[in-house]
């Protein structure tokens, strides 16, 4: 008997608080309606998506909530997609991966908890570095602090594949804090790192500000 293909499933969610400087990609704080109409759209899209041939020969051993910040939606609704979603596609014997990116401050202990009940088993972190100063001239809405609280509240609500997003190449970066920061991050036992160059993107507040 031939064996289905294995694939892994991406739901993309397009909001963020607010815009970071450097970012290019499309996303935008949500306004009144947004997530509502987002909500259904996606589930139309997998709706029908769950109807072509080439998608019912698949099985799924991944499913991965990326963004923008999938955490700003509220955690039931990422709960129902998830649910939506083995609903209408054919998983992986084996229990599958299925992570979650999520920022720190756009997410509490209760709804990390909440996330894990729901059957997201991997968190993908979006600390981008320890260093305060670093992360105000990102745009980050976080501190240092808040990231390692939300690493924290994380283990304790049962996620123990977590994974960390790193960036380097930042202004007055030099390798003794690109080192401090692995170091930071190595600390808190990560199963996975994400590491970005920063990358200049034209048409962003951030090459302006450079330039200037």
């Amino acid at each position: 008997m031939e064996m289905a293909a294995t694939a892994g499933l991406y739901l993309h969610v397009r909001f963020c608080r607010r815009k970071c400087p450097y970012c290019s990609f499309h996303s935008y704080a949500p306004q009144p309606g947004d997530i509502t109409r987002f909500l259904a759209a996606i589930r139309a899209q997998m709706r029908l998506a769950a109807t072509w041939p080439e998608v019912q020969a698949l099985t799924f051993a991944t499913v991965f909530f990326g963004g923008g910040t999938p955490s700003l939606l509220p955690v039931e609704a990422l709960a129902d997609l998830l649910t939506e979603a083995r609903r209408l596609f054919a998983f992986a014997a084996s229990e599958p991966e299925i992570t979650v990116e999520v920022n720190p401050g756009t997410i509490d202990a209760a709804g990390l908890l909440s996330l894990r009940r729901a059957g997201f088993n991997r968190l993908s972190v979006g600390v981008q570095s320890f260093d305060d100063a670093k992360l105000h001239l990102l745009g980050r809405i976080h501190t240092g602090e808040a990231a390692r609280e939300s690493i924290a509240a994380a283990r304790r609500a049962g996620f123990d594949n977590l994974s960390f997003d790193l960036m380097y190449g930042l202004p007055g970066q030099g390798v003794g804090a690109w080192q401090a920061t692995l170091d930071q991050a190595m600390a808190l036992a990560p199963v996975h790192l994400s590491m970005y160059e920063l990358t200049v993107e034209e048409g962003t507040p951030f090459a302006l500000a450079v330039r200037t």
